[in-house]
């Protein structure tokens, strides 16, 4: 049986040979033309593929090197893709070397709605390249004339574009990211929420009125959260240059321009900050002192109301009948929370009702009966649950207290109108 492989083996090499000796015209005019860029992507892949695995090997290797290594793999793909647009069935557009940049992106794996869409990207470009490598392995001749007609070759591809075209489309950018990852945010809350089923079930309600006014209350919010962060540093710059005798500014003195607010961010400021237009170029330039101006009135609002104007945006979800009967939403409340896991066990049953009256008697301590701020055990959860990157120092939750994938309790009784 070696034997006969090995035979074979030295044939095809043999009938390469030949073929090229004996009909170098034919070699070079029809053959090399139509199945050459198919060769040059098997080789260029083989010679990347072997790189990978030199660096997964934790080897030290040039830079250069392995920028040289996927700029030719890119380029060889790009004229395959173009071939197969031209004569298969390759319908979008594409950009190779976009796409693996796509994937160099720090932390998406940990971000959960980059990773929905950008693992599949991953395994789709695996699949593909896994194919050019058997290919590689079973040579020339087993390839067909028409680069088209190399399956499976030619559906991987597509379907490695159409994954590309999806995640271009919503992480393309710094800023299309910031905004995938901060609608991901909005959306959580409500699906945490006794809203979930609703949410789950795409209810117009929520799709066009709940989440369009969450996102836009959340963007104030994070604007609000920017501003009070670059106010506290201004504050820190002032009273650290005070002399003997000189009295520190009180935050009230430090004013905010809206038109100054209103330019556009540096990426510096980014860095430094965050995102603060999360809705660039979905807002016109003329309305953006009107955000500001919105953002700085939140800035000296209760937190216990902002906290309820969250809370009362969510409640729009309900049917008007519910709306106005408090007492079936704190029930939905109460259903959400006793449908947690805890809630299976004798001692999780316990806790849920030690919970529950902890909670009773808290709300009666918030708007609309008490209006002074009183930081209860339900605002720790609330800053622990929604805290961002814009805090000065982030504390980590320990595991009690970590807040995720727990139910987003509402306050039934939240009315900022009131």
């Amino acid at each position: 049986k070696k034997k006969l492989i090995n035979k074979l083996k030295d044939f095809d090499k043999d009938y390469i040979r030949h073929t090229k000796k004996t009909h170098p015209e034919i070699s070079e005019i029809i053959i090399e033309p139509a199945i050459g860029p198919l060769m040059n992507l098997l080789e260029s892949n083989y010679n990347f593929h072997k790189l990978e695995e030199l660096i997964k090997k934790k080897l030290d290797i040039p830079d250069f090197r392995f920028h040289a290594l996927e700029d030719r793999f890119c380029e060889h793909l790009e004229i395959i893709c173009t071939v197969l647009k031209e004569h298969g069935n390759l319908k979008d557009t594409f950009a190779i070397k976009r796409m693996l940049n796509l994937l160099k992106i720090d932390g998406w794996e940990e971000k959960i709605p980059m990773a929905y869409y950008l693992t599949p990207l991953r395994n789709a470009i695996k699949a593909m390249r896994d194919e050019l490598l058997i290919m590689k392995k079973k040579g020339q001749n087993r390839c067909k004339y028409y680069i088209e007609e190399n399956e499976p070759m030619h559906s991987l591809v597509i379907d490695m574009v159409k994954k590309d075209v999806t995640a271009q489309w919503l992480m393309g950018n710094s800023l299309k990211i910031d905004q995938i990852c901060f609608l991901y945010e909005v959306i959580t809350i409500v699906y945490r929420s006794p809203l979930k089923d609703k949410l789950v079930n795409k209810e117009i309600d929520i799709v066009d009125k709940v989440i369009p006014m969450l996102a836009t209350f959340e963007a104030l919010l994070r604007i609000k959260n920017i501003i009070t962060l670059q106010v506290e540093e201004k504050l820190k710059e002032k009273r650290s240059g005070l002399t003997d005798g000189e009295t520190a500014p009180a935050e009230e003195e430090i004013k905010t321009d809206p038109e100054e607010e209103s330019k556009g961010e540096s990426e510096a400021d980014i860095d430094k900050y965050g995102r603060k237009w999360i809705w660039e170029s979905y807002i016109s330039e003329n309305r953006k002192p009107d955000w500001i101006e919105a953002a700085e009135m939140l800035r000296h609002i209760n937190d216990h109301v902002i906290q309820d104007i969250r809370d009362y945006i969510l409640i729009q979800g309900f049917n008007p009948k519910i709306q106005k009967d408090r007492k079936v939403i704190a029930e939905k409340v109460e259903a959400l929370l006793t449908a947690s896991e805890k809630a299976t066990t004798k001692e999780g049953k316990e806790e849920i009702e030690v919970i529950k009256k902890k909670r009773s008697f808290e709300l009666q301590l918030r708007p609309p009966f008490v209006w002074n701020f009183f930081e209860t055990r339900l605002d720790k959860e609330e800053k622990l649950k929604l805290q961002s990157k814009f805090d000065t120092k982030e504390a980590e939750p320990t595991e009690e207290e970590s807040t995720e994938d727990k139910p987003y309790l509402i306050n039934p009784n939240a009315d900022p109108e009131a």
